[in-house]
């Protein structure tokens, strides 16, 4: 991505953490073009050169639908909520995949380039002592790790949610609320 014959588009709006780290910053300080038009359906992606920052929720209902890019993106950058590897699968058959992991209070935390990938490797700039998530990306430099994680050489497994917020459609839902 470091080169700038690039053009990110997203299906994401700047102004959520997400959308502006990878559609605005990470295209900005790389140089590339970033085309500010909100991509709502396939025929959206037209650029060979296509880096497409999106969300598990649009790609889940692309796959749904069997629905195929107008031009298959470079790259996809997915994050918001896992993503499920039957989606990562059909996406990386065409493009170069990236999940991120992480969240709006931590931060980019880890990620994965493929969908046989259990493990999320570790930002470098990332360190996690026991529950607690410590980084330049974080508030304060440090946060709760709303997960419980197996950390083993630089790399995390996810294994469940401390907390009683889902991720429903990449909308948060407290469990809490509901009962």
């Amino acid at each position: 991505i470091k080169d700038n014959n690039f053009i990110f588009k997203s299906t994401t709006i700047m102004s959520h953490l997400f959308g502006m780290t990878f559609s605005l910053f990470v295209a900005w300080n790389n140089g590339n073009i970033i085309d500010t038009d909100i991509v709502l359906y396939p025929e959206d992606v037209t650029s060979k050169n296509c880096v497409l920052v999106s969300t598990p929720v649009f790609l889940q209902s692309l796959k749904k639908h069997s629905l195929q890019f107008a031009t298959n993106p470079k790259f996809i950058i997915a994050a918001g909520a896992s993503l499920s590897n039957d989606v990562f699968e059909y996406f990386e058959q065409n493009s170069s995949m990236v999940e991120i992991y992480g969240s709006t209070e931590s931060g980019v935390i880890a990620f994965r380039t493929h969908y046989e990938e259990k493990e999320l490797t570790i930002f470098p700039n990332v360190k996690i002592d026991g529950n607690k998530i410590i980084s330049n990306y974080c508030y304060g430099g440090e946060v709760e790790m709303p997960d419980t994680i197996n950390v083993t050489n630089g790399k995390i497994t996810s294994i469940n949610r401390k907390d009683k917020l889902l991720k429903v459609y990449d909308k948060r839902v407290s469990v809490a609320l509901i009962e």
